[in-house]
């Protein structure tokens, strides 16, 4: 078994591979903030950012929406989101830098 951070930036890496050809204008965006998020927010924004893994898998992505979640932190737990993407419209997960 991979140890949980390398699990998951696998995880992450087979689906931004998967998912490289999706327009940045297609769905919706949402962001994760292990230390300054809250899972009572939208996560629409980096501002609203959801905060836990479980907020991930609360929420049903739909076509074309991408996930960041904030560069350098840690999160704990596995993503079991429900929702998918298409071969038009992928989901598209990764990394995000506070400011930029």
């Amino acid at each position: 078994m991979l140890p949980r951070t390398i699990a998951i930036g696998f995880t992450l890496a087979c689906f931004f591979l998967l998912g490289a050809s999706a327009s940045a204008s297609s769905g919706n965006v949402f962001y994760v903030d292990a230390s300054g998020g809250n899972d009572a927010h939208s996560g629409q924004s980096p501002a609203l950012a959801w905060k836990t893994m479980a907020a991930v898998n609360a929420h049903r992505f739909l076509p074309g929406d991408h996930l960041y979640f904030h560069a350098g932190q840690e999160f704990a737990g596995m993503m079991r989101s429900a929702g998918s993407g298409t071969s038009a419209a992928p989901t598209l997960l990764g990394w995000w830098v506070k400011g930029a």
